[in-house]
C-alpha cells in the first residue's frame, strides 16, 4: 500500500499509487504524478499480455518536510530527502538530498537550503557575561597568582571594602559561601539550642540551614499571595518566648517589606537578619539592601547577579562587635595566628573569588539595570491571563535575580515552552516546611497554602543581562501562544 504522514497537504489531481510513502509535514502540489514500475509494458516478449505476476513494485519515499511543486513527475525508486524542494514541472529521476532544491527535466540541483538552527533560550546562561570580562578577570587572577594570595588576603580585603561602599554599610566580611554566611550570622547573634528563628516557608533551604547548624529551630510562616515575600501579619502569630530572630528573605531579588518586619522585631526585641542571597543591589524605598537589620547575608554563587568564579558569600553589618566576631569565626576562632579564642570554622573567601568579584562589581549596576529592562518587557508583553507574575510593590526596586511566574497547569505550560525552545527553571518546587529534612517539625500540606501553591506552580523564565531583545520577545510570544 501507500502511506501519508501527519500534517501533510496534498493538492488536487495528484496521483499517489501503491508503494509511495509520504512522511509528516510534506507538501504535494496539483497534478503531481508518482509511478511504481520502472519498466512499464503492456505485453511480454512473446506477445502475451502482462499480468500482476509480471509486475515488480518499486517503492518511493518522500521524507519529512519535503515539498513537491505542481505537475512534477517522480519516477519510482527515488528518495526525496528531508526538507528538500522539487520545482514545478520537474522530472525527478534520482534521489534528492536533504535540504536541496531541484528543478528541470531531468531535475538538477539548483541550490542547498541553509537550515536555520533554532537555539534554545535557557533560564540562565553565564557564557556571555564571562566572555565580556574574561581579559580583565584573568589579568587580576595573574596578580593573585604572583602574590600567592589564594586564601583571604589583599584581593578579598579590597572586595570587602568595595562591596561595603556599594551596599552602604560599614563592614563586609567575605566568606566561602552564602550558607556559611547565614551560619556565622546565627553564631554571632548568640543563637543556639532551644532558640527559634522565624523564616518564610518559600525560600531556598540554606535560609533554614544556618538556624539548624547552631541547634536552633526554624519556624516557618507563609508568604503574601501576590508578592510572594514573607507576610508580616503572620510573623507576630508565630512569635513565642523562644523566638530570638527573624530572617527576612529578599526573594527572587525583590526586597520584602522591611519596615513592617523591622517594626515587629523591635516591638518584640528580636534580631532582624536580611537574607540577601538573591538581592545584590536591590533597593527598598530607594536604599540598597544590606544595612537594615543586624546583618545581611549574601551569596556570591556563580549564578547570582554578582557571582564569583567559584563559591563565595559575604555578610554586611554596621556593628563593629559583630564584624570582629565574624572575622574570628570564619578563621578558626582566631584573631591572632595560632591563638584560638573559641571553636571556629575554616570559612574564608578565596583570593581568586575575591578578585573575580572585584571585577564584576564594577559591572553590577549595568547588569541589574538590563535585568530591569527585560522584566519591563515581560510585564508589558505577557498578555496571557493564564500566567501570573510576582506583584512589585512601590517600595521595592527588584534586581530580578529570577523572573518567576505561576500557572495552574504547570506541566502543560512547561512542555509548551520547551516545544518552543524555551528552557525554564523551577525555584523552588518543594517549600521548606515540607522537605524531608524537616519532617520532625511535623508540618503538613495545607499549613502554608500560598507557599505551597507557589512551589507547585512556579516557573522561572529566562533572565540574565545578556539576553537579547529578540530572545525576550520569543519567550513572550511563546507564552502568549500558550
Amino acid at each position: 500500500g501507500s502511506t501519508i504522514g501527519k500534517n501533510c497537504k496534498i493538492s488536487s489531481h495528484t496521483f499517489i499509487c501503491e508503494g509511495v510513502h509520504i512522511e509528516d509535514n510534506c507538501f504535494v502540489g496539483h497534478g503531481v504524478m508518482f509511478t511504481n514500475d520502472l519498466f512499464p509494458r503492456a505485453t511480454n516478449a512473446d506477445g502475451s499480455q502482462q499480468t500482476e505476476a509480471d509486475w515488480k513494485l518499486v517503492e518511493t519515499f518522500i521524507k519529512k518536510g519535503a515539498s513537491i511543486g505542481s505537475n512534477a513527475t517522480i519516477l519510482c525508486g527515488v528518495t526525496i530527502g528531508e526538507n528538500a524542494m522539487v520545482g514545478a514541472g520537474a522530472m525527478v529521476t534520482k534521489d534528492v538530498a536533504p535540504n536541496t532544491i531541484v528543478a528541470g527535466n531531468p531535475a538538477k540541483i539548483i541550490k542547498q537550503i541553509k537550515q536555520k538552527i533554532m537555539s534554545t533560550i535557557n533560564c540562565l546562561d553565564l557564557k556571555g557575561q564571562h566572555q565580556q570580562i574574561k581579559k580583565e578577570v584573568f589579568e587580576l587572577f595573574e596578580k593573585v597568582y604572583e602574590n600567592t594570595a589564594f586564601s583571604g588576603g589583599p584581593f578579598v580585603e579590597q572586595f570587602e571594602k568595595d562591596f561595603s561602599n556599594y551596599a552602604q554599610t560599614k563592614y563586609t566580611i567575605g566568606v566561602n559561601n552564602g550558607t556559611s554566611a547565614l551560619h556565622l550570622a546565627m553564631l554571632a547573634l548568640g543563637i543556639g539550642a532551644g532558640d527559634e528563628v522565624i523564616i518564610p516557608a518559600n525560600t531556598f533551604i540554606s535560609t533554614a540551614w544556618g538556624i539548624s547548624y547552631v541547634g536552633a529551630t526554624p519556624v516557618f510562616v507563609d508568604c503574601d499571595k501576590d508578592n510572594w515575600e514573607i507576610e508580616p501579619a503572620l510573623i507576630e502569630k508565630a512569635i513565642t518566648s523562644k523566638t530570638k530572630a527573624i530572617i527576612g528573605v529578599h526573594l527572587y531579588g525583590m526586597p520584602f517589606d522591611i519596615d513592617s518586619v523591622l517594626a515587629i522585631a523591635k516591638k518584640h526585641n528580636l534580631f532582624l537578619v536580611e537574607d540577601a542571597a538573591q538581592a545584590q543591589g536591590a533597593r527598598y524605598k530607594g536604599k540598597t539592601v544590606g544595612g537594615f537589620g543586624e546583618m545581611a547575608c549574601f551569596s556570591f554563587y556563580p549564578g547570582k547577579n554578582l557571582g564569583a568564579c567559584g563559591e563565595a558569600g559575604g555578610i554586611t553589618t554596621n556593628n563593629e562587635v559583630y564584624q570582629k566576631h565574624l572575622h574570628s569565626l570564619r578563621n578558626h576562632g582566631s584573631m591572632v595566628r595560632y591563638y584560638h579564642d573559641e571553636v571556629g570554622f575554616n570559612m574564608r573567601m578565596g583570593g581568586l573569588e575575591g578578585a573575580s568579584l572585584q571585577v564584576k562589581l564594577k559591572y553590577l549596576e549595568g547588569w541589574n539595570n538590563r535585568r530591569r529592562e527585560i522584566a519591563k518587557m515581560y510585564h508589558a508583553g505577557i498578555k496571557n491571563t493564564k500566567i501570573k507574575m510576582q506583584t512589585q510593590p512601590q517600595w521595592a526596586d527588584s534586581i530580578y535575580h529570577l523572573f518567576v511566574v505561576t500557572t495552574d497547569e504547570k506541566d502543560k505550560f512547561v512542555k509548551h515552552l520547551q516545544a518552543n525552545n524555551v528552557n525554564p527553571g523551577f525555584h523552588y518546587p518543594v517549600p521548606c516546611h515540607l522537605q524531608k529534612a524537616y519532617s520532625s517539625l511535623n508540618y503538613k500540606v495545607g499549613d502554608f497554602p500560598n507557599s505551597e501553591y507557589l512551589a507547585s506552580h512556579c516557573v522561572s523564565l529566562p533572565m540574565y543581562a545578556e539576553l537579547s531583545n529578540d530572545d525576550v520577545n520569543k519567550v513572550i510570544d511563546a507564552i502568549n501562544n500558550y
